[in-house]
């Protein structure tokens, strides 16, 4: 998918515009990196039964990532109770924060 931005090197840009020139040169932990929503959601569930070794299932806190540049946005939110929330967005951050932010009020989790 094409992303697309109003941010410029110098400032906001009039109307949308394809976020090429900005994508990272190749994917690295800085960004750049590609997926989609279903290996975020398997990686989420791999978070939720601790196959990575990074989290105490147990605890019954929730867990969360996000990120993003000009043009693209995500967010994977492992919430407590079992509900895994994905927002992809080719459009300026915060939009699939907003949209997760949604998902997780209707959902019930979180903590709000």
């Amino acid at each position: 998918s094409t992303g697309y931005t109003r941010r410029g090197p110098t400032g906001p840009l009039d109307g949308l515009h394809s976020n090429i020139h900005v994508l990272p040169g190749k994917p690295s932990s800085a960004g750049g990196g590609y997926s989609t929503a279903d290996d975020l959601v398997l990686f989420g569930e791999a978070m939720r039964r601790d196959a990575l070794g990074l989290a105490n299932p147990k605890s019954g806190a929730g867990m969360g990532i996000a990120g993003g540049l000009p043009g693209a946005n995500a967010i994977l939110e492992v919430c407590a109770g079992g509900v895994t929330v994905v927002a992809l967005s080719n459009v300026d951050p915060p939009s699939a924060e907003y949209v997760g932010d949604q998902a997780r009020k209707l959902f019930g989790c979180g903590g709000d």
